[in-house]
């Protein structure tokens, strides 16, 4: 399987999710994008950009797709889409119905790969300890018994 760099990751998932919002006939705001994504409204002006022609800003400064483009978009595009980004590789037996889901941004977030930085380790240190336990001694580990190897 391919490796990719999290922060192509990162951006490839923001890219899919604001386009698409715009194929579903959306107005964006940069401002609203960069507090739902937690990155710089520059960081979402220069998205837009890379999504070039197909998007038009409008007079209030939102940002909607180009009318020839407006819901033109198949999930056969998204699925060469998700091939173009490398998202393909992170679920290789993906169906069309599931990227499709899997963009939607009610439900990708179930989906999303996250950094180290999304989740304080600590509350599960003891789950942690007790599967290092059991995988370096071949010991049974159970959700509801403690492991305990005390000398």
């Amino acid at each position: 399987m391919k490796v990719v760099n999290s922060e192509h990751e990162t951006l490839a998932f923001r890219i899919a999710a604001i386009l698409l919002k715009l194929n579903l006939g959306d107005a964006l705001s940069r401002q609203a994008l960069a507090d739902e994504f937690k990155v710089s409204e520059r960081t979402i002006y220069r998205d837009l950009n890379r999504l070039g022609g197909i998007v038009n800003k409008l007079e209030d400064g939102r940002y909607q797709i180009a009318t020839a483009y407006r819901g033109k978009l198949t999930s056969k595009d998204l699925e060469s889409f998700a091939r173009l980004t490398g998202v393909d590789q992170l679920f290789p037996n993906a169906s069309q119905r599931f990227l499709v889901a899997l963009l939607d941004t009610l439900t990708h977030s179930s989906y999303l790969i996250k950094g180290h930085h999304y989740e304080e380790p600590k509350p599960h240190d003891s789950q942690f300890i007790q599967l290092d336990e059991a995988y370096s001694g071949n010991v049974f580990a159970s959700s509801a018994t403690p492991v305990n190897h005390a000398p």
